[in-house]
């Protein structure tokens, strides 16, 4: 399976809360692009929590031309997927994020979802090595 979804399903996922994906190596995105939509965003409404773990091949979340919403989105984990240079081909919107890999991520978002778009495996590597380095001193 290359992709999970793709737009207009992701569309009617009104109610998800949750979503984790865990270990698929062929996965190249997950959602995939339709050029047949009309709106020009993608609106993931109720999502608060997203992990996209041990995914080898994965190389963004969606790269198509539309922007991604996730306004309730509160927690980002991504581990483990090495080729993920970044979330989405365009915009991206995450206002409540407040961790990625577990590590409070507060103080600046703006700069926090352009590294997402820039280099999002490096970057939150580095998040969660931070994560775990503080809970090591705080014990």
């Amino acid at each position: 399976m290359q992709n999970l979804l793709v737009s207009s399903i992701a569309k009617r996922l009104v109610c998800l809360e949750n979503l984790k994906l865990r270990g698929c190596e062929m996965m190249i995105e997950v959602l995939a692009n339709e050029e047949d939509i009309e709106e020009d965003e993608i609106v993931f409404e109720k999502l608060k929590e997203l992990t996209l773990a041990k995914l080898k091949s994965l190389t963004c979340f969606y790269h198509g031309k539309y922007a991604l919403n996730f306004p309730s989105l509160e927690s980002l984990n991504v581990y483990g997927c090495f080729k993920m240079k970044t979330f989405s081909g365009e915009g991206l919107d995450m206002p409540r994020l407040q961790k990625v890999n577990m590590k409070v991520c507060t103080n600046d978002l703006s700069s926090v979802i352009q590294q997402l778009q820039n280099d999002c495996s490096e970057f939150c590597d580095r998040m969660r090595k931070e994560f775990f380095e503080e809970w090591k001193l705080n014990g």
